[in-house]
């Protein structure tokens, strides 16, 4: 499965509307996490980050510990 998303290659727009379509999309995400970034309280996003922080780390320090 890992070798299925490193080898993938996507498709090329092969007109104007599909390229629109594409970034259309991509667009509508970004401006979603955005406004997301935006009315998320500080205290609430630096909470996240660091419970976010602490899961990439749990796996290094249980293997130090070991």
């Amino acid at each position: 499965m890992l070798r299925t998303f490193l080898l993938w290659t996507p498709e090329t727009p092969r007109t104007l509307s599909e390229l629109v379509k594409i970034l259309g999309g991509l667009c509508g995400l970004l401006k979603q996490e955005m406004y997301a970034a935006v009315t998320t309280p500080a205290r609430r996003r630096s909470q996240m980050r660091l419970a976010l922080l602490a899961d990439e780390m749990n796996p290094i320090t249980r293997s130090l510990i070991s």
